[in-house]
This record gives C-alpha cells, sequence and structure tokens, in this order.
C-alpha cells in the first residue's frame, strides 16, 4: 500500500463515529463473450470466476482505499492532450480470506454473484475517513467496449470516475488549470448495463482535491 497523506489525516477521527464491518455488492459478468472476429465465445466457467473476482477486487479496493488521481484537462490552444491516471492506493489481493461469495443466480445471459467483504480493523480506519462529510460525493457515467471483454468493465468504472472528477471540476474551475491532483473514492458498488455494444457504468464516488496546478504563462 502506498503511504499517503491520507494516513496521517486518521487520528482526527472521532470515535464516536461507528465504523462499518463490511461491503457487499451484486456482480456479474456475460454467458458469452463476442470476439474481434464477431465469433461468440462459449462460457468457461473458471474464467467467469476469475473475471468476476478481479472485478470485486478491484471495486472493494476502491471503495476501502480510494485511489489517488492525476488529471490533466486537454487544452487545444496550448496542444495539450487530456490526461487521467488512477492509481489504487491500497489493494484486496488474490485469495483474500475477507472475500466471499454467499449466493449466485444465474438467467440466459450472465451469471450473478452477491458478495461480501468483511473489514478488517485497519480498513475501518480507511472508510471512517473517507466517510467524513467535509468531501464531496459526485456521480459519474463511463463506457466501454462490451467487444473487448470483462475487463472492459473495469476500464468503463475508470472511465465513470474520470466524468465525475471533471463535472466536480468544471462547475468550480473557471480558468482551465494546468494539472489537478487528489484522491477518490468508490462509495458504492458500480450500476453496469450493457447499452449500445458498451459497458455503461454509473459510480458514486467520494474526491478529496490535493492540488490545482494553475498555468504561469500562456
Amino acid at each position: 500500500m502506498k503511504k499517503t497523506a491520507l494516513s496521517c489525516l486518521f487520528i482526527l477521527i472521532s470515535l464516536s463515529v461507528s465504523a462499518q464491518e463490511f461491503f457487499a455488492g451484486e456482480f456479474w459478468a456475460p454467458y458469452a463473450v463476442i470476439t474481434p472476429e464477431f465469433d461468440v465465445k462459449p462460457p468457461d466457467a473458471e474464467e467467469l470466476i476469475d473475471q468476476l473476482l478481479d472485478e470485486m477486487r478491484f471495486v472493494f479496493g476502491g471503495m476501502i482505499y480510494g485511489f489517488s488521481f492525476t488529471y490533466v484537462p486537454s487544452d487545444i490552444e496550448r496542444s495539450v492532450e487530456e490526461f487521467f491516471e488512477l492509481d489504487p492506493l491500497g489493494e484486496i489481493r488474490p485469495g483474500d480470506r475477507n472475500m466471499a461469495v454467499y449466493q449466485t443466480r444465474t438467467d440466459r445471459t450472465a451469471v450473478y454473484a452477491m458478495t461480501k467483504y468483511d473489514l478488517d480493523e485497519y480498513q475501518k480506519n480507511w472508510v471512517l475517513y473517507w466517510n467524513s462529510e467535509a468531501f464531496p460525493t459526485i456521480d459519474g457515467r463511463g463506457r466501454d467496449m462490451f467487444i473487448k471483454g470483462v475487463s472492459a468493465k473495469i476500464e468503463a468504472i475508470r472511465q465513470a470516475i474520470k466524468e465525475a472528477v471533471r463535472a466536480y471540476l468544471r462547475k468550480r474551475i473557471f480558468n482551465k488549470p494546468k494539472k489537478i491532483t487528489g484522491y477518490v473514492r468508490i462509495d458504492e458498488v458500480p450500476y453496469i448495463v450493457i447499452e449500445s455494444g458498451d459497458y455503461l457504468a454509473k459510480v458514486r464516488v467520494t474526491m478529496d482535491i490535493h492540488e490545482i496546478e494553475e498555468y504561469k504563462t500562456f
């Protein structure tokens, strides 16, 4: 886990705030994937499980620890391309004993898993920090192509986080900055559907802006 300024602020959290014990949510994966050649690939049970677990670890890790981000807005006049980087502040490793699937169901198109992640004491401190009312919450929507496979669901979540950051900053910063850095946390398990050939992710995040760097000269 990366050491960040976030860790130093845990001592400011009131002990009277009740700690959250676990996170839970439903994840799903389609039975079939369309290949780049537009063939339908038959489902593989082990692959479906691995895909679900990867998504669970990404989302629950993002709900516990959050991410650091760097955002550079595009600027045509300065020939600057948009850049967005999202790095986890902590991770849930494969085989983590606190992660469990306690119920599954299927329909004609996908397998669904009700999941739970029990929080250790140090993880509860991260959650308490992020639950502070000092941080704003913002909604974002992101897409990635269904044809890329289930890994595109995670990319759609990343794009939704980027759009949430952009939406928040656009309403508050009138002069386009050079770079913005900060921290962001996924508030709840994202809502993801397939729409017009894409995975569409709807995400709610909590944000902590660290620094806004302005252009010194044009």
